[in-house]
């Protein structure tokens, strides 16, 4: 079958098109045809997602919502860390630096962009490390497999009982968190805390219970003075810095033997003495020696998590009991327990 003459014109024209572009270039100057050349630089503007690794060596997860608006970069940061806005920068072809206000302290993300991810390195204060992140999507604050990871960034802070409760497997005696010196520190760690900027704080107290709840609305409405409990100490302070309206219980109450409050009559403990200097442990003199915010910080390291994790797979270790699944139960509790404890975090999280 012949074809018709419009479809052999397309044809023809096909055909002619890379000739009659060799000869218009080559009748241009060169410094034209080198304008022709320049490729046009990537959008740095969207959503990103990946992680972060400091020099600790910690992967901290973050989202990145960024907008370049004719070579104006705003946005935000998202991380484990708090959420800080984006304040400046500038780009040119796939290399960016991006400026971010991290809690009163300059920050700067030095990367470049390729096959949609950023990758470099960024600064803040005195730490810094290795940056990887993808974007999700062209549009700032989402992304296109749906609800970000980065949606709503949770921090984790382990403390130690200021009160010395005593009901602990292992209790560590603490000094008085009532002096000066003390009051100072936690006011200097609720500053620090409040980078982040919580909407909401959860506490060791019982699923919608509303005791601690309470006594903070009296705390707010000047009723109630603040007593030893690290509640009152870190949660309540940090809460009212943040014009928070109240807290949230997220504990699951369950001892290591499986057992429930409610199913087991305990005695009634006083908080436990204070111990001379004589006689405290290693950990204890390690507490007096440091302020609370060091002490907080020795916590919540990846080599003390670490520590009390091997602490329970360690108990695991073949022994002569002839209860063989005792301490398998009291680990399988313990695990039980924290994840519970973790459901009534995502029952509570938006």
């Amino acid at each position: 079958m012949t074809p018709s003459p419009r479809w052999l014109l397309c044809f023809v024209l096909c055909a002619l098109f890379p000739t009659m572009a060799e000869q218009s270039s080559a009748s241009q100057p060169s410094a034209q045809r080198d304008r022709t050349n320049v490729s046009v630089g990537q959008s740095f503007t969207g959503h990103y997602e990946g992680a972060a690794t400091n020099r600790a060596q910690q992967v901290i997860p973050l989202a990145i919502d960024l907008t370049d608006a004719g070579g104006h970069l705003s946005g935000e940061i998202s991380s484990t860390f708090g959420v800080f806005p984006i304040v400046g920068g500038n780009h040119q072809a796939d290399a960016i630096t991006i400026e971010f206000d991290a809690g009163g302290e300059k920050g700067t993300i030095s990367a470049k962009l390729s096959d949609g991810r950023l990758f470099g390195t960024f600064t803040t204060g005195d730490d810094g490390g290795s940056i990887d992140v993808k974007k999700t999507a062209d549009v700032p604050g989402r992304a296109d497999t749906g609800k970000s990871a980065m949606a709503t960034p949770i921090l984790f802070l382990g403390v130690y009982h200021m009160a010395n409760p005593g009901l602990d497997e292992v209790n560590t005696q603490a000094d008085d968190v009532l002096t000066p010196k003390r009051q100072q520190e936690l006011d200097d760690l609720a500053d620090r805390l409040a980078r982040f900027r919580p909407t909401k704080i959860a506490i060791e107290a019982p699923y919608r219970d509303t005791y601690w709840p309470d006594q903070y609305k009296k705390y707010l409405a000047g009723h109630y003075k603040l007593g030893r409990n690290e509640i009152e100490q870190i949660a309540f302070r940090l809460a009212k810095r943040l014009n928070l309206p109240t807290l949230y219980g997220i504990d699951f109450q369950m001892f290591a033997n499986g057992l429930t409050p409610s199913e087991m009559e305990l005695p009634n403990k006083t908080p436990e003495s204070h111990k001379e200097a004589a006689s405290l442990s290693p950990e204890e003199q390690l507490l007096r020696q440091s302020t609370v915010r060091q002490y907080l910080a020795h916590l919540n390291s990846a080599a003390e998590i670490q520590k009390n994790h091997e602490g329970y797979m360690t108990s695991l270790l073949p022994t002569d009991d002839p209860a063989i699944y005792k301490k398998a139960d009291i680990v399988a509790n313990w695990y039980k327990r924290n994840l519970r404890i973790f459901a009534n975090i995502n029952r509570v999280t938006e």
